[in-house]
């Protein structure tokens, strides 16, 4: 079966935005941009509209299949914090199938037994059952020790760590980060040093073990600052960030009325 995606605005990682065509054979994209067109193809007219690759997010905590389809997202890294727990290879592989086709489902298995930061899951298992990386969920690993030693096992395996980088002995309980307007609207708040504190723990561990991590979200720029310096000692680190943390901050709900 050959497709033809034509009159497209072509949204291109590599050559940038331009207009043409998308030709797809048998689920495969062969060619784009000025191409010709076979005889035998179906043909869709995009009337201008924007055709990019599908996006894959790596943070997801819920499956909604109707808001990935409207949102353009193809491919989801699946959070361990689910009910139950992503930290035995049953519950894992489940997850992994219960997406296709229409959506893949990669998930993230518990670093720990029940995300507990205690006891190290069986990462191995899980592994073969479906995951695509192991992780720290929602939470910090505060026990060092613990925290060595899943990033070696990672290691061994060949496996991304995705760690949450917040020190819990400072943001217990905190719904904002220490400043006027948490202090005038009389939040629980946590100062944003908590978050370099972790990264900076958690990449000195990755580095004295040679292990991969992924700090899963990062929102201050000394936490930014601690990811560039380890990347150009070599530490296999890459980050994620929100659309929200880049462009928002406490101010934003400084009218906030409870």
């Amino acid at each position: 079966m050959i497709l033809a995606l034509t009159n497209a605005t072509l949204a291109c990682p590599v050559g940038g935005v331009t207009k043409g065509n998308v030709l797809v054979r048998d689920g495969v994209i062969v060619a784009t941009g000025i191409v010709d067109i076979p005889a035998d193809a179906d043909i869709v007219d995009c009337g201008g509209k924007t055709v990019a690759p599908g996006i894959v997010d790596l943070g997801v905590g819920k499956v909604d299949r109707a808001a990935f389809r409207a949102g353009g997202i193809v491919r989801i890294g699946l959070m361990p914090d689910q009910s139950p727990v992503l930290d035995d290879p049953g519950i894992v592989q489940r997850a992994a199938l219960i997406g296709k086709p229409d959506l893949w489902i990669h998930p993230i298995a518990a670093a720990t037994r029940g995300l507990a930061g205690h006891d190290l899951a069986e990462m191995a298992i899980c592994l073969s059952a479906g995951a695509k990386a192991v992780g720290t969920g929602k939470h910090w690993i505060a026990d060092s020790g613990v925290m060595r030693r899943v990033l070696a096992y990672a290691r061994d395996l060949d496996v991304t760590v995705m760690a949450h980088a917040e020190d819990g002995g400072l943001t217990a309980g905190a719904v904002a980060t220490e400043g006027e307007t948490a202090t005038r609207l009389g939040l629980p708040a946590a100062p944003a040093v908590a978050e370099a504190l972790a990264i900076a723990r958690d990449l000195m561990l990755a580095e004295d073990t040679g292990a991969r991590i992924h700090i899963r979200q990062v929102t201050t720029a000394a936490g930014f600052d601690l990811i560039r310096a380890a990347k150009r000692r070599g530490v296999a680190v890459t980050c994620g960030i929100t659309p929200a943390h880049l462009h928002l901050s406490e101010i934003a709900v400084s009218d906030f009325r409870s």
